[in-house]
């Protein structure tokens, strides 16, 4: 996975006094700056198997908000709406008419929407992105990318596998890709 990191500061000195002026003086962001940074998340397919090879890309790119610095011992955290944009073909397995195990291929190709978060421990270079509420974060979410989720879902697996990940693409339910 590459992580592209720019960060940028919008505060204007105003906002600033405004913010700390506002802000009660016990909340979780005291003395802490709210920051943005553009970021993409890449997972490649790179699996080859005689009867299957993975291959395209599943991104991830967008604008994660957050503050900082995180309070000793605790995690940063970053929210965001990222825009998803995959072509991407996984190998999975089904049974075969005989009942055997057989690989079977399945292609994604679409665009859509990912609520997530960033968390990344304190003294650690590694994070964590997962889907989540964004009810959870109210407040601290910056606005939402206008996209309209599509996807189209192909390949030799079972039909009903490959009918849930179309399903499931538009509200990110397959955030990994297929078993990733």
């Amino acid at each position: 996975m590459s992580r592209t990191w720019l960060r940028r500061s919008r505060v204007a000195w105003t906002a600033l006094c405004l913010w700390i002026v506002a802000a009660p003086p016990h909340s979780a962001q005291a003395g802490r700056t709210r920051v943005e940074y553009d970021v993409e998340f890449s997972v490649p397919g790179s699996l080859l198997d005689r009867n299957c090879t993975a291959a395209g890309t599943d991104v991830l790119t967008g604008t994660l908000v957050g503050y900082e610095p995180a309070a000793a011992n605790d995690p940063n955290e970053y929210v965001g709406t990222l825009t998803r944009f995959t072509n991407i073909t996984t190998c999975g397995s089904r049974r075969n008419s005989a009942g055997e195990d057989v690989v079977c291929s399945i292609n994604i190709s679409g665009q859509g929407l990912a609520d997530v978060e960033l968390r990344i421990e304190a003294g650690r270079r590694d994070g964590y992105l997962k889907y989540v509420d964004r009810a959870d974060w109210r407040g601290t979410w910056p606005s939402r990318p206008s996209a309209k989720p599509r996807s189209a879902v192909t390949g030799t697996c079972e039909p009903a596998e490959l009918a849930q990940l179309q399903t499931e693409y538009p509200d990110g339910s397959t955030a990994g890709s297929p078993d990733g």
